[in-house]
């Protein structure tokens, strides 16, 4: 079948959105090193703010977010079930979880040094150590 003449071809929402995060994907990687070098926050992490951006990354903390969400979602009055209301609580833990895992996987995959000076893309080296006699080797995969 060919495609109609009167109706040109128009890209959906699912390739309009897999193109849009490509772009800023690309975009990312390209302005890696100019951000590392030129935004600088010092002591961050002796701010509130930037202690909170390292909690929001933090496990545990999203364990207590769930057990307080599936302690709200029952209602003793209608005679809901922990496990009933536990379903949005155990969606946002798992979801972080698996979030996790994810993002720790692609570490691997995709090992990146700090931008440097010379920095073009480059990917950290995998390094392999004997066990017997600790010597390191080099490869690049």
């Amino acid at each position: 079948m060919s495609p109609n003449a009167h109706k040109p071809w128009r890209p959906g929402p699912e390739i309009l959105l897999a193109a849009t995060l490509t772009l800023l994907l690309v975009v990312a990687q390209a302005s890696d090193q100019w951000i590392f070098h030129h935004v600088v926050c010092a002591g961050m992490y002796e701010r509130r703010w930037g202690q909170l951006l390292r909690m929001s990354g933090y496990l545990p903390l999203w364990g207590i977010v769930a057990l307080a969400l599936m302690l709200h979602d029952r209602v003793p009055q209608h005679g809901g079930t922990l496990r009933e209301a536990g379903r949005r609580g155990l969606l946002l833990l798992w979801s972080a979880v698996l979030g996790g895992i994810v993002g720790e996987v692609l570490k691997i995959a995709f090992r990146r040094e700090r931008p440097g000076v010379a920095y073009l893309m480059t990917l950290a080296v995998w390094r392999r150590r004997s066990p017997r006699s600790g010597v390191v080797t080099e490869g690049t995969g």
